[in-house]
């Protein structure tokens, strides 16, 4: 396969080409939580994912369930010092669990060494901070990844859907332009950051935050219930209108063919 005009591609990590079913935050959600009494629920931990963590925590606190079980326990709203201490609080938990999820999505490193091949810039960006990023870049490493550059939640002052770690991405490769790129996210709050930045935008279903099942998990679903958790997700994700949908990663080269064909 030739990708003559296609210039660059940013990866999201946990859903996209890491932790198949974006497994590692949500029990560091839950357990934040639930540590101060507060027990929320699977599908209330993933609603903001993609966001950086401490904007996640404030996006659950939002939530009307959540926001009057705080409200209830504590006699008052949460205020910017207790997402301040819930987030320091998941820092550790994220740590401890993200090694435990740090198999590359099958796929991933055939689309690597396809873009380089036809010398197309790879670049990543994650609402991970910089520590978790370091982290587990080194399990990723010793399985072949190698992204030429990673942009973290912390490198910039505002995280997705604002554009920004894409936009020092571009500066990093020197491009002049991102329409000629594109971004791969398995969240809708991923898609939303490469419009934002003038991409072309594919969303991942399968492999999402938005399914949420380890790839074990999918293995044993039948065709008809895998279908209607793909549906589902592509659901959650017409809000924010990719430009294409995948399963996995591993669907991606066919799409960027057609990116490339009609650039």
């Amino acid at each position: 396969m030739n990708l003559n005009k296609i210039e660059c591609v940013i990866f999201d990590w946990a859903g996209t080409v890491v932790d198949y079913g974006c497994m590692a935050p949500v029990g560091a959600f839950t357990k934040v939580f639930s540590n101060r009494g507060i027990d929320i629920t699977i599908a209330e931990a993933r609603a903001p994912m993609g966001l950086h963590k401490k904007k996640h925590i404030e996006e659950i606190l939002k939530i009307e369930r959540i926001k009057k079980m705080w409200e209830d326990k504590f006699g008052k709203p949460s205020t910017d010092a207790d997402i301040q201490s819930l987030f320091q609080d998941f820092i550790p938990l994220q740590k401890d669990i993200l090694i435990k999820y740090s198999e590359l999505i099958p796929g991933t490193l055939e689309i690597m060494h396809l873009l380089k091949e036809n010398r197309v810039s790879i670049g990543c960006c994650t609402g991970y901070d910089r520590e978790q990023v370091d982290l587990l870049l080194g399990p990723m490493k010793e399985q072949g990844f190698f992204p030429e550059i990673v942009m973290t939640s912390t490198d910039v002052e505002i995280g997705r859907p604002y554009p920004y770690m894409c936009y020092r991405i571009a500066e990093h490769f020197q491009l002049k332009t991102l329409a000629n790129s594109v971004k791969v996210d398995d969240s809708p709050f991923g898609i939303l950051e490469g419009h934002n930045a003038g991409m072309w935008t594919v969303g991942v279903t399968l492999s999402s935050n938005e399914v949420g099942m380890s790839q074990s998990e999918v293995d044993q679903l039948s065709q008809e219930d895998r279908k209607q958790l793909i549906r589902k997700a592509e659901e959650k994700f017409s809000a924010a209108s990719p430009h294409f949908l995948i399963e996995t990663i591993a669907d991606l080269p066919s799409v960027l063919q057609q990116i490339d064909e009609q650039l």
